[in-house]
């Protein structure tokens, strides 16, 4: 009866909406830091875990999903791929204009405690694209251990192109430890509202809560932006393409 209880509890957390989940542990984590700020300094370790779990499984993700999906790609779909892929271009590009649009209507200052870090801006065009250059042709242990995505996604496409024809089993192996490596990210991304709980309750431990109103104005301009694409244009990127009324597809 209990292993039911605790599996059916589970269940509902697993399947649960993330956005309330991530909000109840925001509150969380505030409330932690005004009833005892020394807690909500130990609980920083959770939000480091979670940080750290993100930045392992995402360079794995795009290395797999992108060999996998130009080793398994048929030719009857090519054609169908291109419009998907110059809309997705295109609103990603929209996004990024967005992002810096609103930062600067908006301007947001956060207290973060950060690593000094020592780095020196590029002297010239020739160093920057020697940079470039040299991500390209990196290691690819190397590039998903430093998070190298440019690197990555080189090794991925090339693997990808070189397994198109390779036997229908190793495609389907490829494809299989794909869906598997996305399995382990949905298991992280479900773990956001822990990770987040302890980010937010050891800053604000760390930082005060003076840092809270920065927070909030970050989150509210996240809000805002994530509101604009998805209800203005992303619906005017589909019009264009399609000449019909998106807001059903929204």
């Amino acid at each position: 009866m209990n292993d039911t209880t605790t599996g059916t509890l589970l269940e509902r957390i697993m399947s649960g909406s993330l956005v309330l989940q991530i909000a109840i542990g925001i509150a969380a984590g505030v409330a932690l830091a005004l009833i005892s700020p020394g807690s909500a300094a130990s609980v920083m370790l959770l939000g480091s875990l979670f940080v750290q779990a993100l930045k392992a499984v995402a360079p794995v993700l795009v290395l797999v999903l992108v060999a996998a999906a130009i080793a398994n790609r048929k030719a009857s779909h090519a054609g169908q791929m291109r419009p998907i892929v110059a809309m997705y271009l295109v609103g990603t590009i929209a996004a990024a204009l967005l992002a810096v649009t609103m930062s600067m209507l908006f301007p947001t200052t956060l207290a973060l405690t950060m690593p000094e870090v020592q780095a020196s801006a590029p002297q010239g065009i020739s160093e920057v694209l020697g940079g470039l250059l040299s991500k390209l042709v990196d290691n690819p242990v190397n590039a998903i251990l430093t998070g190298n995505f440019i690197g990555i996604l080189v090794w991925g496409v090339l693997l990808g192109v070189f397994l198109h024809r390779a036997a229908e089993s190793t495609r389907r192996m490829l494809q299989d430890t794909a869906d598997a490596v996305t399995s382990i990210v949905r298991i992280v991304i479900r773990l956001a509202p822990i990770g987040i709980f302890g980010l937010v309750a050891g800053n604000l431990a760390e930082s005060g809560l003076s840092a809270l109103g920065g927070y909030a104005h970050l989150l509210a301009v996240l809000l805002g932006s994530m509101l604009i694409m998805a209800l203005f244009v992303n619906p005017l990127i589909v019009w264009v393409k399609t000449r019909r009324n998106p807001y059903p597809l929204v």
